[in-house]
């Protein structure tokens, strides 16, 4: 629950980063950043960037996990590229085997 809901933040950060700010002011002067505003634009969309690539890290860190919980099935061949790449860079979720890991806590394999 703990990744959800730091998607859920990331995503609520991109959807502040991605509102316009006004440069008018009612009274018609502008405000002191305005002349700026490119370069934070620039900077707010590498943020927006930055944080999308996290969401999707989650996400893909998630269904993992979700695979893990469904063996001895096998998924689909697409499927089981991704989680193969997911695995070789983060992991398993008993080290960096994507073994199920029952044969370290001195249990055997089924067969």
């Amino acid at each position: 629950m703990t990744a959800q809901i730091a998607a859920a933040a990331l995503v609520a950060d991109c959807r502040v980063l991605a509102t316009p700010r006004a440069c008018n002011r009612a009274d018609g002067r502008k405000p002191g950043g305005c002349g700026a505003d490119g370069h934070d634009r620039r900077v707010e969309a590498g943020r927006i960037l930055a944080n999308a690539e996290r969401i999707v890290a989650i996400e893909l860190l998630a269904g993992a996990q979700g695979l893990e919980y469904l063996k001895p099935l096998t998924p689909a061949r697409a499927v089981a590229r991704v989680y193969a790449a997911v695995r070789q860079v983060c992991g398993g979720p008993y080290g960096r085997s994507t073994d199920d890991g029952r044969h370290r806590e001195g249990r055997k394999r089924d067969s």
